[in-house]
């Protein structure tokens, strides 16, 4: 037998030669395509022949948002860039400067944008909490015809805003030498540019620089005289001493034209009147009375709703009212124990000649005895309790002695708001209260 010829070329390591792989043929100028694999096979014998289907991908879960490039934050930090606030939330800046260096341990560099710092912090604590700032501006147009210096205001930023249209700021004209039913004139006027900022629709209206807060601000300062000239709306004044009459009240007229008179300024009446028992029927309250006073608590429950405010009772003297107040950001003095459980309730006492007279606070017995239940010290929780009883007695008094320190306005909502803003201020005891009253009228006064 002859000899099979010898493979001379090189051989894999470790193995014999293995065969040339045949080149697949071509049928009708097309390849053959190669089997499926294994893995493919199985797949497709579990899906009943049917090859796999692709999984789709996982939906990106959304960025967290940076608080610091919230609209509302930035709107703010705009705002009070350009105006400096008399107060944030009812708190003079020197105050929140304080407490922004005593946060920072001493340290030789504080952050120099404390207030901005505190508005940031705010939001982010508090976002389902209205923002309220308080500031002052001289009407920009060299021939204004008023004799009204500055405008003092009370800006209103709702928790939505600016993602809700229905949010929308709102503001209070603060002003003593404005009568008051010319100054909701400017309130109206404010509603209207709000609005106009949220798309609707308004001709007499045309927004300065942009829509945001600044904007708006912009806005009603270019339209003061135009407020200011429409009709005086009707309000109710109420006067302990004695009546006056309609004529009485001065008219906003131009100070250089020689057919007018000039905006003057009212004898301003105090708002907070001595703490007293209230013992007045039912027969001498007017008809005046009662519908402003009807009006005003219908406007309370339709900003709160009965998750904030609940009628406690009902008598011929009275309303007792629960308020049930959020912890608020600045939690210093308020006890341990309310901060929580989350939430304080207080009663609010509107009395059948409101707003004649002042509605006043007073603190539920059992609120705080309700919580301690749960305790299973109950020597803890009798200690506990005696130390908030000590800090509901601070709330009482010094809610009547807050004085000009007080509610700016004496309506409902904002007894409220200040309550919530100034928790922490009424727990204090009567000697840091009134030190504190002490700053917030230095302050006031160096402002003018």
């Amino acid at each position: 037998m002859t000899e099979a010829p010898q493979n001379t070329g090189p051989r894999p390591e470790g193995g014999t030669t293995q065969p040339k792989r045949s080149r697949p043929r071509k049928r009708n100028g097309a390849t053959k395509t190669s089997k499926p694999s294994d893995a493919n096979s199985d797949s497709k014998e579990r899906n009943g022949g049917k090859p796999p289907k692709r999984t789709s991908r996982q939906p990106k879960k959304p960025k967290a948002r940076d608080p610091a490039k919230d609209y509302k934050y930035l709107e703010v930090k705009k705002l009070i860039r350009h105006i400096e606030p008399l107060t944030v939330n009812g708190i003079p800046p020197e105050i929140i400067q304080k407490r922004a260096h005593a946060d920072e341990n001493g340290n030789s560099s504080p952050s120099q944008n404390y207030v901005e710092d505190y508005v940031l912090k705010f939001i982010t604590s508090q976002p389902d909490q209205p923002i309220h700032l308080s500031f002052q501006f001289a009407p920009s147009d060299p021939d204004f015809p008023y004799n009204v210096e500055m405008v003092k205001i009370s800006l209103s930023i709702p928790p939505k805003y600016p993602y809700s249209k229905d949010a929308r700021p709102s503001i209070y004209v603060l002003n003593d030498d404005i009568p008051r039913g010319f100054a909701v004139n400017l309130e109206i006027g404010f509603r209207r540019i709000a609005a106009a900022a949220m798309g609707v629709e308004d001709e007499e209206i045309e927004l300065v620089e942009g829509k945001g807060l600044l904007s708006q601000i912009k806005t009603l300062d270019k339209y003061l005289e135009v407020f200011l000239k429409q009709e005086k709306k009707e309000t109710i004044k109420f006067v302990k001493s004695k009546k006056r009459d309609k004529s009485s009240s001065p008219s906003p007229t131009p100070k250089e034209k020689p057919e007018s008179k000039p905006l003057e300024s009212r004898p301003v009446e105090s708002r907070y009147v001595e703490s007293r028992p209230v013992d007045v029927s039912v027969a001498s309250v007017s008809s005046e009375t009662a519908r402003e006073r009807a009006r005003l608590i219908q406007e309370m429950n339709d900003k709160f709703g009965r998750e904030t405010v609940k009628v406690f009772k009902k008598s011929a003297l009275e309303n007792k009212y629960k308020v049930i107040l959020p912890i608020p950001m600045q939690k210093d003095h308020i006890p341990l124990v309310w901060q929580k459980h989350g939430k304080v309730e207080v009663f609010l006492h509107v009395p059948s000649d409101y707003p004649e007279h002042e509605a006043t606070l007073s603190m539920p017995p059992n609120f705080t005895k309700n919580i301690l239940i749960g305790y299973k010290d109950m020597q803890e929780a009798n200690q506990i309790h005696k130390q908030v009883l000590a800090v509901e007695k601070n709330i009482e008094r010094n809610y009547r002695n807050a004085g000009e320190c007080g509610p700016q306005q004496k309506t409902l909502i904002c007894v409220i708001n200040w309550l919530y803003v100034h928790l922490g201020y009424l727990c204090m005891d009567a000697v840091d209260f009134e030190e504190w009253k002490r700053c917030v009228g230095k302050e006031r006064e160096s402002r003018g």
